[in-house]
């Protein structure tokens, strides 16, 4: 890889790896022959379908790939960096043997490589792949809270790739998703959607398909305002609001204010008529049914496994429905999460927590470009937040990282600190720092594992009794 990396180096101008360059790397192995993936990987339109990040691809002027030749690329790179579009071209083009394209937009200059070869000693017509990208940027002082850079993926070519793993240096992470695991999600869902009925257009023989089924239940025996039912199933309000018509005109529900007994008139309600409750029990039946007829045929110890495996992929389900993004702090939810934060010291902590006594964090500090909060939310609810202080001369202070205790266990501490990190050095800060009680053990620990060291006290915060460091130009 040291050839790739120097030659990217040279064609964006750097002498050598240092913190505004980013190298990506990785090598994978698909049982096509060079020829063969290179047939795959030419067809530039069909890119989005096996690359993960790319939306769009399509040449200019729609000929055919030529050394000088350009092409549009719209890239999803994820936070922070967002949704790229650019135009790039080809330096070198090397049928199944090699190829390299460039790019210059907004202060970012990027250089690719690919490389199409037999594995050494490898089974005959296994190909491997090898990747690099090095985006400069000024990174500090952009006027864009996505500072540009650049990553690369390689192609899956279905599901015949394998053992893709990229290797980082520097800065940001990349996160890769290897093809066998899209696969095994796919395959999955395929099964679980099968086996539940969710295929039916009657769902279990009730005259009605698995939506309106599912918002009947979820509406429940006491009811359910509409805006908490769209939050809880993640629906468009338009296609909600058509469910509830129908059950409406099926006479299984009744949609209307909250009423005046100390309700909101302005919020809309769904309610259970009476043969809306007689269904929802039916339905309530039959879904109790179903689980037994998916475990009646295994053993014992099968039956145990399968539930094991479902609270783990429920688990792991919940933890993918998280989103994370930028949040003003002066949002009430991004309040309630620091409230929650501090009623957690507050019980952590052997004497309580006073936040008169600890270090203040100003509203305008955690605002870009002085630094930024980041909440997390499940169904639309606040259920964690990490924020990040970019202090002069390269030293990012985190603060404020909280997790609820309904989704602890889930990683997304971790990926929250990760996000504060990935924020901080995307626009130029070198370090990151961060205080913390001796209670927190879990915390301590989470830091530790994430590459952070013990560091001698910077700040005179009443509750810290530890400090930590974390070199971000090598994470």
């Amino acid at each position: 890889m040291d050839d790739i990396v120097a030659y990217c180096l040279r064609k964006i101008g750097r002498p050598r790896v240092d913190w505004k360059t980013l190298v990506v790397s990785g090598h994978g192995e698909t049982r096509l022959a060079p020829d063969r993936l290179w047939a795959v990987w030419q067809d530039l339109p069909r890119w989005p379908s096996w690359s993960p990040i790319h939306r769009s691809v399509a040449p200019v002027g729609g000929g055919e790939l030529t050394a000088g030749g350009s092409f549009d690329q719209e890239l999803d790179l994820g936070f922070p960096v967002g949704v790229q579009r650019e135009r790039a071209t080809f330096d070198e083009l090397e049928p199944a043997v090699r190829a390299s394209w460039s790019g210059d937009k907004n202060g970012v200059r990027s250089c690719h490589v690919w490389r199409f070869e037999a594995a050494p000693g490898g089974a005959p017509g296994c190909t491997t792949w090898s990747s690099s990208t090095a985006p400069r940027s000024a990174l500090r002082g952009r006027s864009s809270d996505r500072a540009g850079t650049a990553c690369s993926r390689a192609p899956s070519t279905g599901s015949s790739l394998r053992r893709a793993r990229p290797r980082h240096h520097c800065l940001t992470k990349v996160r890769y998703m290897d093809s066998t695991l899209v696969a095994a999600v796919r395959r999955f869902n395929r099964t679980v959607t099968q086996r539940v009925g969710a295929l039916d257009d009657q769902y279990m023989a009730r005259g009605r398909p698995l939506g309106q089924a599912r918002v009947l239940w979820e509406i429940g025996p006491d009811g359910a305002e509409v805006a908490a039912l769209r939050a809880r199933l993640g629906l468009d309000s338009g296609y909600l609001s058509r469910l509830l018509r129908t059950l409406e005109a099926d006479g299984l529900v009744t949609v209307g204010p909250a009423g005046i007994e100390g309700g909101d008139a302005r919020v809309r309600v769904a309610a259970l008529t009476g043969a809306g409750r007689a269904e929802w029990a039916e339905l309530d039946q039959r879904s109790d049914d179903l689980a037994r007829s998916i475990l009646e045929p295994l053993a014992r110890d099968r039956r145990d496994r399968l539930v094991a495996a479902m609270a783990e992929v429920e688990r792991l389900l919940l933890a993918s429905m998280v989103h994370v993004e930028p949040c003003p702090p002066g949002d009430p939810r991004a309040r309630a999460c620091v409230r929650a934060f501090a009623r957690d010291l507050a019980a952590r902590f052997p004497g309580g927590f006073d936040p008169a006594l600890s270090v203040p964090v100003r509203d305008e500090e955690l605002m870009p470009p002085a630094g930024v909060l980041l909440l997390a939310t499940l169904n639309d609810e606040p259920v964690g937040c990490g924020a990040v202080k970019l202090h002069p001369g390269g030293v990012a202070e985190i603060v404020r990282v909280w997790v609820s205790s309904d989704v602890r266990g889930l990683g997304l501490g971790r990926r929250l600190l990760c996000a504060v990190e990935d924020y901080a050095a995307a626009r130029g800060w070198r370090e990151a720092r961060l205080d913390t009680n001796r209670s927190l053990t879990e915390a301590i620990a989470m830091y530790r594992s994430a590459g952070y060291r013990e560091t001698a006290p910077y700040n005179d915060e009443h509750y810290a009794d530890h400090w930590f460091a974390k070199d971000l130009s090598s994470s």
